[in-house]
């Protein structure tokens, strides 16, 4: 079961997260989630600095549920409607998947149709005017 943070959710958030092995052994932890509010900063879509010189800056790209045996969603914030592109790559480099679309300023929500892939691990490149992040997605038949 996956739990999914949005804007709906600002301030630190309890998860407890119990991980269980096949002889019934089981431990539980508990994290803090801290969510915020969504900044038009450059700071915060650049990774730091804000210079905005060209180079890509740290963006945040939330995909869940993670692992995933059916379809997974992918989620991020654009400071303004801009074109981005997302890319699924196989762990040899081989490009799976390549999508692009025009997201709308704030939060985005994209269902990422990836059941039919077969089990293993794959690379998501997202990118978006000076924005990129990468992230890993398993999938579990």
């Amino acid at each position: 079961i996956a739990k999914v943070y949005t804007t709906a959710n600002i301030g630190n958030n309890n998860l407890t997260v119990t991980v269980k092995d096949f002889s019934g052994n089981a431990s539980t932890c508990v994290s803090i989630v801290t969510v915020l509010p969504y900044s038009n900063s450059s700071d915060f879509q650049q990774g730091g600095d804000g210079k905005g010189d060209g180079a890509f800056g740290i963006f945040d790209v939330v995909v869940y549920p993670n692992p995933t045996s059916g379809d997974a969603t992918m989620a991020f914030q654009l400071p303004a409607r801009q074109v981005f592109v997302y890319r699924i790559f196989d762990m040899t480099g081989r490009m799976i998947y390549n999508y692009e679309g025009l997201g709308v300023e704030g939060e985005n929500v994209i269902t990422l149709h990836v059941k039919g892939l077969t089990s293993g691990v794959y690379l998501l490149d997202f990118q978006s005017e000076g924005l990129k992040a990468l992230r890993r997605l398993m999938v579990q038949k």
